[in-house]
């Protein structure tokens, strides 16, 4: 996993240069109740993530495009080989019940150990989550 540290300590040092991102320890309200840590939130798109790999030392021909949809037509615009998918939506209690639900049927506790998770507690960070784990769970697939 060492390589995934290092591609993480290269990321937070791109944080600020290419998006501002500020990463703040969490803060406490007048109650003294924890409040969320909170990023600026990262502009989503293909140039900007694409940047991102260039920054990240990721070469070859690897990059990231859009993906309109997943029937045939749509996927048969997408280049290939590809490695990764990335989906960014707002988790819900219900999200999470099913997610849990799911792992019980499968007799599931923890993931696959080959597979690298990072489970996002950083408000506004899915695009920096989901960057990390597309990369860092095809490293053998890519140049650095």
């Amino acid at each position: 996993m060492s390589g995934v540290l290092g591609l993480v300590e290269k990321y937070k040092t791109l944080l600020v240069e290419l998006s501002g991102v500020l990463l703040v320890p969490p803060s406490r309200d007048a109650q003294t109740h924890l409040i969320a840590m909170e990023w600026k939130p990262m502009e989503i798109n293909p140039e900007m993530l694409n940047k991102v790999l260039s920054k990240l030392g990721v070469g070859g021909s690897w990059r990231f495009v859009d993906v309109l949809g997943l029937e045939d037509e749509s996927l048969s615009s997408v280049p290939s080989p590809s490695c990764a998918v990335m989906l960014l939506f707002p988790l819900t209690q219900q999200h999470e019940s099913f997610r849990e639900k799911q792992m019980g049927k499968l007799g599931a506790t923890k993931g696959n150990p080959k597979v690298y998770f990072l489970k996002q507690t950083v408000v506004n960070s899915c695009g920096t989550v989901g960057l990390l784990h597309a990369v860092a769970n095809n490293q053998d697939k890519m140049e650095f």
